[in-house]
């Protein structure tokens, strides 16, 4: 693929992310020298490893990139001839009422009083299912998610996506990708970082609620599994992914005329703040070299990437 191809494709793409859905922008220039690498290791895995469907995951924090990067990757794969599907994590949450029924059942748990986005709250199964099948190159149905529904609080809406063909990529972006369920690794690594800490003890003084969010990652591990190739997108400064979800919802006012106010996202985001970080210890400060890494700054842009070696 040459270079006028390559700008033409990322600019229309780019455009599209950026008024539909608020994307962070990303500079041609830092697109071709860091991510178009990337999209090109997924090819050359999948040919070195000989797999049907190659299946991606794309994990990191809010707001730092993960869909904007996931679309992109989409659009070069399939102007590149594949044949390709994005999904989320998201398109899996549970209904409303099943997602209420565990926030009563753990009414004493900061974690599960959030409408969503906590190992919990999110049909494993269906999802585990979802890509077993793809892999088996069987039709099957992408769900989708209305977070607009009930005030906010979102619902599975009526119509589903049908995959019909056999894909040879599918890339699956969450924030809580390849969480490892490990209780004492959990407190060890949050200690490390005062802010993450603070914002810790304030929601979990006695450090036992976390314990059921890792126990329910328990049962995600299967899926990861599934994965054959990790993305892990980070950004070194905790505070930064506050300070994104605020901006995205300020833009979001000016477009449509709702989104939250800074201290409803303050609320939202937090809680999640300590498992962000847990993954960011285990996947970057332990050197795990089996998966992909980019590194990007407070204004999104990519600072440095790394892929494990072909060998």
């Amino acid at each position: 693929m040459g270079d006028k191809e390559i700008i033409t494709i990322f600019k229309d793409i780019q455009n599209n992310i950026k008024h539909a859905d608020n994307g962070a922008y990303i500079h041609v220039s830092d697109f071709k020298k860091f991510y178009m690498p990337l999209i090109n290791y997924y090819i050359t895995d999948k040919e070195r490893k000989n797999i049907d469907l190659y299946i991606i995951g794309i994990q990191g924090p809010q707001g730092v990139g993960k869909t904007v990067f996931a679309t992109l990757a989409k659009a070069f794969l399939k102007a590149a001839g594949y044949r390709v599907e994005t999904i989320s994590v998201d398109d899996f949450y549970k209904s409303n009422d099943e997602r209420l029924k565990i926030s009563k059942k753990h009414i004493k748990n900061p974690f599960y009083q959030i409408s969503r986005g906590m190992p919990g709250t999110h049909n494993h199964e269906l999802l585990f299912k979802t890509l077993k099948k793809a892999k088996a190159a069987e039709n099957f149905c992408i769900p989708r998610f209305d977070k607009s529904l009930i005030s906010g609080r979102g619902d599975i809406a009526r119509d589903e996506t049908r995959i019909n063909e056999q894909l040879h990529f599918l890339i699956l972006e969450g924030w809580c990708i390849n969480m490892p369920a490990r209780e004492n690794k959990f407190l060890s690594s949050v200690k490390k970082n005062r802010y993450v800490n603070d914002i810790f003890n304030k929601i979990d003084p006695k450090q036992e609620y976390f314990k059921l969010v890792l126990k329910y990652v328990e049962k995600y591990q299967k899926i990861w599994h599934i994965l054959d190739s990790n993305t892990f997108i980070f950004a070194k400064n905790a505070s930064w992914t506050t300070n994104w979800r605020k901006e995205q919802e300020k833009k979001l006012i000016a477009l449509r005329g709702q989104g939250m106010s800074d201290k409803e996202v303050n609320k939202f985001v937090k809680p999640f703040i300590p498992f962000n970080y847990f993954i960011y210890e285990e996947l970057v400060q332990n050197n795990n070299k089996t998966h992909c890494l980019i590194e990007v700054g407070r204004d999104h842009t990519p600072k440095r990437i790394r892929m494990p070696s072909n060998s």
